[in-house]
């Protein structure tokens, strides 16, 4: 067969977008400028969060375009957050989900070294693409992406710091020139800390010998509100108006990232006075908080939330200085405010103003109060829920609201469809194959209440484990939590299974765990099952008979002479687990399960357990498939290997596919120990099946003049995909994720290509 390129020829949803840029891409390709902010939850004007905020500017620029209500991050810290949001790619795919992973490096994680981020996609297709401010974690940054590297950049671009802060004039990050900022003096007795200080501008600290602001590397000045430097996303702002007045030939893509509200809570007078009255009391309200919230959450995910309490009690009590909290967030809020128009200003001062597309968003919310807690890095609707506003001109109506939920991911294969850009990034040889995550939202963009569009019903968001994990290295999916929203509901599902059910028609605020009511029983599995889903199992059943050991020993068995009792002392969930003993002769001995029955030929199972050590301090427990194929000798698949301790409960997983030639005679899960004599607990054991490919028939034909046409039989509105491959024992890419079917009989057109590699095509039912 001949090699063949694909066209851009998009159907549906892509092709209506297309055509609704019309005369608009006759005249240039669109520029796109992107808003981050660092920490922004739903404190802005429309969102429905706090009913204080101030955000005139950001509700100008939802009045021209489409607010997504219903938006979330999908990995509550920042890390993993913006890895997720430039790469396209979510922490389940990545196995960079947080924690200790935080201050790992992004790129050094095998899927993310090589992934084309959003910026290098748009570079490689003729985009000017430049940046300032926070864009990646910090000191995480990757300024390759970049046209001009941000340190370089002759416009001089702000950094990623949250400055200014207070600095005792001596300290410093270890050996480096970077100054290490302080806590503010006019904090309370009892609120500790760098990150845990708010103040205005004009309370110029005084720290040891030093007086002043500092930034990362000199003095900030300051002198009055109309006498100062300006802060770090000033600068952004300024920055970007200034990339606005300039002449471009080529399109550009502008990443403006804001540190604000970041803590630590700075920012000009003006912002804090907007929440006080004439005589500058703070007229600020509290969240919606209740007593005891956290009676009914799941123990395993109660340590996440905290550091409230100290603001509550701080002073003379009374939550004077929690209002005083609230009050500086929002004061930053509408500080971010404030440079976004002026960003909307200058971009409608300039020549671009018809042909730019403006995104404002933020990596993550953030809790203030709410569940007890100060902060990110929760599972609950205050740290997932973030602001998402599209404005594409010809493209979004004006002033519409979409409640559909979508994820940030989903930005990524967005602006690749607005801007006419290819859908598989990571597409090649040379590349990683791996398909972007994330759905189109154009549909969604040209008609907001119409619910329709390729995406799921729910957004994916992912929790990072306390368990402590190597450096650089891949967190199982088993280990994390994980949530998702759908319109009305949102549901939790954490490492133990225990769960959390909010009815948000009901309850916004998230105070009554419908998880064990029996009357949400249906919405419950649902959400399960959509969850297991997107995280890429056909269900959310494990095929482990009795993995949690509630029913004793039943379904398991001996592999050796051990004995295995049931133990109520020892478990990771529920009230049992296994005891296997008596490991008295054979490092082989264990526990295992017959799957014969249960495992079906050419399937992928992913296959976990938990275990602890019973009488030794340490070693190395493996999980093992035993599978005898014809009259061949035993084989043992090592699925994974853990070194486990006594202290607690450690993860070991893997997969495991079933082989399709030959006579399957046993199939055996097994569990055992390195060494004799050592004895373990294991609990929580189970196994999942992956999704496969619904590949459906299709036919190739040579169209004699110089395309060909992939053909196949299609259900009306049903989503098909489109992969390629080079080598059928290889990966597929994935050339066309979202093909909405508008007949029964489809056609795809691929144009010759003769210098290209040998060629193959499937289609694939979504």
């Amino acid at each position: 067969m001949r090699p063949f390129k694909r066209e851009q020829r998009p159907f549906a949803a892509v092709a209506l977008v297309a055509y609704l840029w019309g005369a608009l891409t006759l005249i240039a390709q669109p520029n796109v400028i992107v808003i981050i902010c660092d920490d922004l939850n739903d404190s802005i004007e429309g969102m429905g969060g706090h009913a204080q905020a101030h955000t005139p500017n950001i509700d100008l620029l939802t009045e021209r375009g489409v607010r997504f209500t219903n938006a979330h991050c999908n990995a509550p810290i920042c890390g993993p957050s913006r890895a997720s949001i430039w790469s396209g790619l979510l922490p389940s795919t990545s196995g960079y989900y947080g924690k200790d992973q935080q201050n790992n490096n992004w790129r050094n994680f095998p899927k993310l070294s090589d992934a084309i981020t959003l910026m290098e996609h748009f570079k490689a297709n003729g985009y000017n693409v430049w940046g300032s401010g926070k864009i990646f974690h910090n000191g995480h940054s990757d300024n390759s992406v970049f046209t001009i590297n941000p340190d370089s950049d002759p416009d001089g671009p702000a950094d990623y710091e949250f400055g200014p802060f207070p600095w005792d004039g001596v300290t410093f990050f270890g050996t480096s020139n970077r100054r290490d900022g302080s806590q503010h003096p006019s904090m309370p007795a009892g609120i500790n800390g760098y990150y845990s200080s708010f103040a205005r501008l004009s309370d110029v600290p005084t720290v040891g010998a030093h007086t002043g602001w500092s930034t990362k590397t000199a003095d900030f000045n300051y002198v009055s509100p109309s006498n100062r430097d300006l802060m770090p996303d000033e600068i952004t702002a300024q920055w970007v108006g200034t990339k606005l007045s300039q002449t471009h030939n080529q399109p550009f893509l502008i990443i403006a990232g804001m540190n604000r509200p970041h803590a630590p809570f700075y920012a000009p007078d003006e912002f804090f006075e907007l929440f006080e009255d004439a005589n500058g009391n703070n007229l600020v309200q509290l969240p919606p908080y209740l007593e005891n919230d956290l009676d009914d959450v799941p123990d395993i995910l109660k340590p996440y939330s905290g550091g409230i309490n100290d603001y509550k009690t701080a002073g003379n009590g009374n939550n004077e200085w929690w209002k005083k909290l609230v009050q500086a967030y929002l004061a930053c809020v509408a500080y971010v405010d404030a440079q976004v128009g002026k960003i909307i200003t200058d971009l409608d001062a300039s020549a671009y103003a018809n042909n730019t597309i403006v995104i404002f968003t933020s990596d993550h919310g953030y809790h203030l109060g709410e569940k007890d807690h100060k902060s990110k890095t929760t599972a609950w609707e205050e740290t997932t829920r973030v602001p998402f506003v599209v404005y594409a001109p010809g493209v979004t109506p004006a002033n519409q609201e979409c409640s559909v939920p979508i994820s940030l991911v989903d930005l990524y294969p967005t602006l690749n469809a607005l801007c006419s850009l290819p859908a598989d990034p990571n597409g090649g040889a040379v590349k990683n194959n791996i398909a972007l995550d994330g759905n189109d939202l154009t549909p969604l963009l040209a008609n907001p209440t119409s619910g329709q569009w390729e995406g799921p019903r729910v957004s994916l968001s992912h929790l990072n484990s306390l368990v402590s994990i190597a450096a650089h290295t891949e967190s199982p999916w088993a280990l994390n939590h994980h949530s998702v929203r759908s319109t009305d509901h949102h549901y939790i599902l954490a490492s133990d299974d225990s769960e959390e059910l909010y009815d948000h028609t009901n309850d916004p605020n998230e105070w009554a765990n419908q998880a064990s009511n029996s009357a949400y029983a249906a919405i419950k599995a649902d959400l399960k099952l959509q969850l297991f889903h997107a995280l890429g199992f056909k269900n959310s059943q494990s095929v482990v008979s009795n993995g949690d050991f509630e029913s004793g020993t039943t379904n398991w068995t001996n592999f050796g002479p051990v004995t295995l009792t049931s133990n109520a002392a020892n478990t990771y969930k529920g009230s049992a687990s296994i005891l296997v003993s008596d490991r008295t002769s054979g490092t082989w001995n264990g526990i295992k399960q017959n799957m014969l029955a249960v495992l079906e030929p050419g399937k992928t199972y992913h296959f976990s357990a938990w275990v602890k050590l019973a009488n030794a301090a340490s070693d190395v427990l493996r999980l093992n498939i035993k599978q005898v194929i014809d009259s061949n000798s035993p084989q043992c698949i090592n699925l994974g290997s853990v070194n486990a301790t006594n202290t607690d409960f450690s993860l070991v997983e893997g997969d495991y596919t079933v082989p399709t030639s030959g006579t399957i005679n046993e199939l055996e899960l097994t569990l055992f120990g390195s060494a004799i004599g050592v004895n373990f607990y294991v609990d929580h054991v189970r196994s999942f099946e992956y999704k496969t490919p619904f590949i459906v028939t299709s036919m190739v034909t040579d169209n004699q003049d110089g395309s060909i046409s992939i053909n196949w039989n299609a259900e009306l509105g049903v989503s098909y995909r489109l992969e390629e491959t080079q080598d059928l024992a290889g990966s597929w890419t994935v050339l066309q994720s979202a093909i909405s079917a508008d007949k029964t009989s489809m056609s795809w057109l691929l144009s010759e290509q003769p210098t290209g590699p040998r060629a193959f095509w499937r289609v694939v039912k979504n």
